[in-house]
């Protein structure tokens, strides 16, 4: 896609920028991730949904730790009266793993 305005120079792009479903502080944590790549194609997301609950991010040195200290917050939100479905986690693995056929 970063290519396709080189190769076809007539070619109109249309942004969409605006996100329907997230919140004005997951966008701008988004927004400053993506601004990182330098050969993104330009655009801000932005919503109408208003500022939202403000995003937490946690670090950990080992997956064991990261595992232990997720379900604990579950376990402690869940406990705090939390409805389960309120509760995601959303992760992202940015390596391959390799297939053994």
């Amino acid at each position: 896609m970063r290519g396709f305005s080189q190769e076809f120079p007539e070619a109109k792009t249309f942004k969409l920028e605006e996100n329907f479903r997230s919140t004005a502080h997951i966008l701008d944590a988004s927004n400053a991730i993506i601004a990182q790549d330098p050969s993104r194609i330009p655009k801000t997301l932005y919503t109408r949904k208003g500022a939202g609950k403000p995003i937490e991010v946690l670090q950990f040195s080992y997956i064991s730790e990261e595992a232990d200290a997720i379900a604990a917050e579950i376990g402690r939100r869940a406990a705090a009266g939390c409805p389960w479905h309120d509760i995601a986690v959303i992760y992202r693995q940015n390596r391959l793993i390799p297939t053994v056929a």
